[in-house]
């Protein structure tokens, strides 16, 4: 998830700024930060903590919240405002960003493919 939401946040939520979104892109990136706080918690915990259970269980319902409210809500609207060839122009960035090689650290591109060939049909040109 970290390399789609950095993707997300530092080249997409840019582009729906740019077309008038700017508070639904400021939520967006907030709940990307929430999420990586619970989702650290989570890693610190063993999973035998009695509120591992109930944090995993929020974190699932935050997810699936953001994803609902921005394929709801916001990418329909951006998909009109921003246009087909700024929509390529995206798909052609994440497919660079996703090749490309991360500092030490970092998730492996090998990750990244996965994501690609996961995520890219139905985050990219499904929702922008």
């Amino acid at each position: 998830m970290a390399i789609f939401d950095l993707f997300r946040e530092e080249h997409v939520y840019p582009a729906i700024r740019a077309v008038g979104l700017r508070g639904e892109t400021l939520v967006a990136v907030e709940e990307h930060h929430v999420i990586r706080l619970v989702l650290r918690d989570l890693m610190d915990m063993s999973c035998r903590e009695e509120v591992w259970a109930a944090k995993l269980g929020a974190l699932a319902e935050l997810v699936e919240r953001h994803f609902r409210r921005e394929e709801r809500d916001v990418f329909p609207v951006a998909q009109e405002r921003i246009g087909r060839s700024r929509q390529r122009e995206l798909e052609d960035q994440y497919r660079r960003f996703a090749s490309s090689p991360v500092p030490a650290g970092g998730e492996s591109a090998g990750a990244r493919a996965a994501l690609l060939s996961v995520g890219l049909a139905h985050d990219f040109t499904g929702l922008l």
